[in-house]
């Protein structure tokens, strides 16, 4: 019986490490909310975008803290699934999803290519996992495989936990930058952790809405550059659940080395 009660506590201790211990630990969750600047010229604004695609839902308060889903909650045997719309601006970014625990693990894949177009009718996409990590991508709506949407089956995205990003590529129309991929998670961009994905939440539903940003701060933090909605979707558990899970455990195994004394 000692021995079961040491690995218990040997269990809860690595638990509890490893969650306190890795300081490139990924946390699923952002400060919000941030302040949306005006688009430029005759560009549609976010609020509008919204209006259309979540009606009820107000660009500044509504904003959302997740950074990280997993699939809605389904009977067993049914596979998990979710259908993701664009309708952004601009026909040069990609999007995609992506997964990870530490933010030197992170692996992600294309969802939208740069031909995708956004607004009602626009490219869609489905995606459903085949297994807990292997995650399979059709097309859908208007979209078509191998032009607007990345088709095939990708392993190590678990429908348990995953983000999404936006990349936009190095060309002229972004004024000499490099290229940059940004993510739902601000701890994993690289301009300062900056907030450059917005989600918002239709009330009541599993409904969301993704806002990009697409050019390192400081620029117009308009917020419209990419807008995706996303059907079927819920956050991740609160951070801590892992910590609480492992101090549950050393509570137990004190409570059974109390009983071993007596």
């Amino acid at each position: 019986m000692r021995k079961v009660v040491n690995v218990v506590l040997v269990i809860a201790a690595l638990l509890v490490a490893s969650t306190m211990a890795m300081a490139t630990e990924i946390d699923p969750f952002n400060s919000r909310p941030v302040t949306i600047g005006t688009p430029p010229g005759s560009e549609a604004s976010l609020q509008s975008i919204l209006t259309d695609m979540l009606m009820g839902v107000n660009a500044d308060t509504d904003q959302q803290t997740a950074g990280m889903w997993s699939t809605a909650v389904l009977p067993p045997g049914v596979l998990p699934a979710m259908w993701v719309e664009y309708a952004g601006l601009n026909l040069v970014n990609t999007f995609g999803i992506w997964s990870g625990t530490t933010t030197e693990n992170v692996v992600g894949y294309n969802i939208f290519l740069g031909p995708a177009v956004g607004g009602i009718g626009g490219t869609a996409a489905a995606l459903t996992w085949l297994d807990a990590t292997t995650l399979k991508v059709s097309a859908a709506g208007n979209g078509v495989c191998g032009v607007s949407v990345n088709c095939g089956n990708f392993a190590g995205i678990p429908y348990s936990s995953f983000g999404f990003y936006l990349s936009n590529p190095a060309n002229s129309y972004y004024q000499g930058y490099p290229g940059y991929t940004f993510y739902t998670v601000d701890q994993l961009n690289t301009d300062s952790q900056s907030a450059h994905a917005l989600a918002y939440r239709k009330s009541g539903t599993d409904i969301w809405a993704l806002a990009f940003e697409d050019l390192p701060f400081p620029t117009d933090h308009d917020y419209n550059d990419m807008v995706v909605k996303i059907e079927s979707v819920t956050p991740v558990p609160e951070p801590g659940t892992l910590t609480l899970l492992g101090t549950g455990l050393i509570g137990l195994a004190g409570l059974v080395r109390r009983k071993l004394k007596k």
